[in-house]
């Protein structure tokens, strides 16, 4: 996959919240694949990763992954007042 970009953004969450923006709605996944991304909670929370994998997430505990694990397409927040950060490189 060629890097096409690194973004980032911060906030709190609103239920069932994506947080990645779309980048390009003319994309087949017009939010990006991320290859590389980090995500951090300030407050426990339960995370939805690619529509499917449900994440318990203690407070300041959030998760990383690398070029070596599954694409990140979707980070859904599920409960209201999480305050967040994330970042990631990604592709089309």
């Amino acid at each position: 996959m060629i890097s096409l970009g690194i973004r980032s953004d911060k906030g709190t969450s609103t239920a069932n919240q994506e947080v990645l923006p779309v980048i390009d709605a003319r994309w087949n996944s017009p939010r990006g694949k991320y290859y590389e991304f980090s995500f951090l909670n300030s407050q426990a929370c339960t995370v939805i990763v690619n529509g499917k994998d449900k994440n318990v997430l203690d407070a300041d505990q959030g998760f990383q992954i690398n070029d070596n694990d599954a694409l990140i397409e979707s980070v859904v927040i599920v409960e209201v007042g999480i305050d967040y950060k994330w970042s990631g490189k990604y592709g089309a």
